[in-house]
């Protein structure tokens, strides 16, 4: 096979302030000069194909390459992907000989090789040799995402070859990075093996009662039935607090009637203050399944003596009431609290939950006690600063002189846009996956690094740059840097904002935002808040497209605008989408007289809702009227649009011409419906 085609180069955003480095692939690779990039480009499409879809055609095809490349590093890509694909398909022999063919030649992923050929000398019950293969995982450059998996798979081979001991020893150095329940379920039967039978027991009742849904959790309660019968008496029983993780962890999981049946099995076998607990559980269950009547009548009927269990009781009675309507009845819950168990966290969970019931029927009057009440009796609690935040904006609303209150977070440290050592020897492993076509390694290398080597906000931007659509860059941002709302704008490349607040689509949202009078960059940050720019979202509310357009309301605007035969599936164009979303942005807009904040709180939770809020006080400016938004998805909702659209103008100011932003009137300080202070919720 002859190659004629020239060394490609990736640009690397490295260095700030002046133009990308230029890394060619030679220098990622381990060794310089021994492979073409075009030789890595066929290889890739090879495996990428054969993994997609592993026939015997494409099977034969990368052999034949791994066979005509027998010393550089595409041959053994090729052989590594044969070698996972036999893995995948159970021909354990087959693997094995894939992974040493390609063993020598991947010295920066040797860790991958010999993972997975551990991994099939596991299968094939070849204990000695998985051994011998992870001897390839020591002393790696970089930690490797596989490693803590590399050590449940050495572990099980030490016990098999008769040195349990050994393989508990492994599994308690790393023990704080290995995957649960596998890590405990591997201890278990380490210790079992090891005939240390009580802490095989600690062990197996971990995984049982923390990870209930799991299927460690039916291996683990075969072993507790074999240690009961061989321990006997000597068998070390289940904490109580276990036993009543398990129904926790079942309601974690919002499988209530799994809980419902473990704690009501509790009852029997529980005494005191756990028994008590599982009681309480029981109605608890019941509430979080939405049978309200069924809990609150069960909870009534409770006699307890006084403890933790009787506060989560009368905190349940509360939401009990709460979601009844019943608020009279909720205050009394909460004034028992008060009275019985001033300190207990079941006291400020009612105070919270009471207060936010009175904001949502905006009576001032009702919520600033008690979210006063919570913040006093409760000023370390992380939510202490939320309820102080009521009482504040409360006070501001009263226009009163001690509403001045200064919020501010801890300094942040700045974000380095320059890769560490460890970060670029990431990228390069990375890299290197990708060139050979295992973007989904590459993508597990890359989380893997963002979680473990300090420098998220470059992996990420790594990442974000193989997506194939913007909105999949979009969420892996967000996904991998959470906290990036908190870092400076200036600290980060342009590029890093670019991949969260992305603008595909562009010409046709400016035609279609000019059209209508909009700002773009208004229109811009709803979408991203509606779809992420996804074209083909579907909501659970069975909204469509870009803009989220019902369809009844996607007929009317189509029949309006002179888009002929509309169909529903229409609104997944972008064209079409952008055309009628703005137009109803647009029409919405006019409604509020060109005021934004009560425009975009009307998109997400309807016109009736806004109606209703205006009316609740006097607001100066659009942001006291926002704050009163009582519910937290739209308030946060609005907040999030109009802090999109700035940023949008911020990075895209100079590509998007000027549009001037028809926004009606100016806003007109409106008749108070109320001369109650009206917080957000």
């Amino acid at each position: 096979m002859t190659h004629t085609c020239s060394v490609t180069s990736i640009p690397a955003r490295w260095h700030r302030g002046g133009p990308f480095a230029v890394v060619s692939l030679l220098a990622l690779l381990a060794l310089p000069g021994e492979i073409s990039p075009c030789r890595a480009q066929d290889a890739a499409a090879l495996v990428k194909a054969y993994r997609d879809g592993p026939t015997r055609a494409r099977r034969a095809a990368l052999e034949r390459f791994a066979d005509a490349h027998p010393k550089d590093q595409s041959g053994a890509a090729a052989h590594l992907a044969l070698g996972a694909v036999a893995l995948d398909q159970k021909d354990y022999p087959s693997a094995v000989f894939h992974f040493n063919a390609a063993q020598a030649r991947l010295p920066k992923l040797a860790d991958y090789v010999a993972y997975y050929s551990a991994s099939a000398h596991v299968q094939a019950q070849e204990f000695p040799q998985t051994l011998q293969s992870l001897a390839g995982m020591k002393a790696l450059a970089v930690p490797s995402p596989l490693g803590p998996r590399a050590v449940l798979l050495e572990a099980k081979a030490l016990v098999e070859t008769g040195a349990p001991a050994d393989a508990v020893r492994r599994l308690r150095e790393r023990y704080a990075e290995l995957p649960q329940p596998d890590a405990d379920l591997a201890l278990a039967t380490a210790y079992q093996a090891s005939q240390d039978l009580p802490n095989a027991a600690l062990y197996y009742q971990r995984v049982y009662y923390h990870y209930p849904a799991s299927d460690a959790a039916a291996a683990a309660n075969t072993g507790l039935a074999a240690l009961r019968e061989s321990l006997g008496a000597a068998y070390p029983p289940a904490t109580s607090a276990e036993m009543l993780e398990r129904g926790d962890r079942w309601i974690a999981a919002r499988e209530y009637a799994e809980a419902r049946r473990e704690f009501e099995k509790l009852t029997g076998q529980l005494a005191g203050l756990e028994r008590d607990q599982a009681l309480v559980r029981v109605g608890a269950a019941d509430y979080l399944a939405r049978n309200t009547s069924a809990a609150y009548r069960y909870l009534q009927s409770l006699d307890l003596e006084r403890s933790e269990a009787d506060a989560e009781r009368w905190y349940y009675i509360t939401e009990c009431r709460r979601r009844l309507n019943d608020d009279d009845g909720m205050l009394e819950a909460v004034r028992v609290l008060d009275k019985q168990y001033p300190q207990s966290p079941w006291r400020l969970k009612a105070l919270i939950a009471a207060g936010n019931r009175f904001v949502l029927l905006n009576q001032p009057d009702k919520y600033t006690p008690l979210f006063r009440a919570a913040y006093a009796g409760f000023p370390t609690d992380p939510q202490a600063s939320y309820c102080h935040w009521k009482i504040a904006f409360s006070a501001h609303m009263g226009r009163r002189k001690d509403a001045v209150e200064l919020l501010r977070g801890p300094p942040r440290a700045p974000a380095d846009p320059e890769p560490s050592a460890l970060t670029r020897q990431r990228l390069e492993r990375a890299r290197c996956l990708q060139s050979f076509g295992f973007q989904d390694w590459a993508e597990t290398e890359l989380r893997y690094g963002a979680r473990h080597d300090g420098q998220p906000h470059v992996i990420a931007m790594e990442l974000a740059k193989t997506a194939k659509v913007p909105y999949i860059g979009m969420r892996w941002m967000k996904s991998l840097v959470p906290d990036y709302l908190a870092t400076p704008f200036d600290q980060l490349p342009a590029r890093f904002w670019q991949y969260l607040f992305p603008l595909p689509y562009q010409k046709d949202l400016v035609q279609n935002a000019k059209l209508q009078n909009l700002d773009p960059y208004v229109v811009a940050g709803l979408i991203r808040q509606e779809s992420e720019f996804n074209p083909a979202a579907i909501s659970r509310k069975n909204a469509y497209g870009l803009t989220q357009i019902l369809p009844p309301t996607g007929r009317e605007l189509a029949r309006r605008n002179g888009v002929p035969k509309f169909r529903t599936g229409m609104l997944l164009q972008p064209a079409i989408n952008l055309k009628l979303g703005t137009r109803y942005l647009r029409g919405l807009l006019d409604q509020w007289g060109g005021n934004w904040a009560e425009t975009l709180a009307s998109y997400n939770a309807g016109k009736s809702r806004v109606n209703e809020w205006i009316t609740w006080d006097t607001f100066r400016e659009p942001a006291e009227f926002i704050e009163t938004i009582p519910f937290t998805e739209t308030r946060e909702y609005v907040q999030a649009v109009l802090r999109n659209a700035a940023l949008y103008k911020r990075l895209y100011g100079a590509a998007i011409s000027e549009v001037r932003s028809t926004n009606g009137p100016p806003p007109q300080k409106r008749r108070a419906g109320t001369s109650r202070p009206r917080p957000l919720s």
